[in-house]
């Protein structure tokens, strides 16, 4: 009589059950991550300021890439750490701003302006 373990129910059960485990955990960590571009991402800034509208400004890195940036109502201003009113965003302007990029979009969430330089 062959009573191998690969004929025993309770091995079988076992085995069915671990795979369903594995599957339901993999599936599970798939969920959790969620997908990359969906997630708001922070990164900072640093430039001068080219052009100044009302719901936007134009940043130029040092590599000479200029950036887009979306202001709004949730956008802060500071001068030497401290409050700073948004008038003070000018051309010219050397500033260091904490950029959140959700949906392809990038908005100014904070914005340092360090000094004002003629354009």
């Amino acid at each position: 009589m062959n009573t191998s373990t690969a004929d025993h129910p309770k091995c079988f059960t076992r085995r069915v059950v671990a795979a369903a485990f594995t599957v339901l955990m993999s599936a599970t960590a798939a969920c959790v991550r969620g997908a990359p571009s969906q997630a708001p991402h922070v990164w900072l800034l640093r430039g001068a300021v080219v052009a100044v509208q009302d719901s936007s400004v134009r940043v130029r890195h040092k590599s000479g890439q200029v950036v887009v940036l979306m202001l709004d109502e949730r956008t802060t201003y500071f001068v030497h750490k401290k409050p700073a009113p948004s008038g003070l965003l000018k051309v010219g302007a050397r500033v260091m701003v904490d950029v959140q990029r959700a949906g392809g979009i990038d908005r100014a969430v904070r914005v340092q302006i360090s000094e004002t330089r003629s354009p």
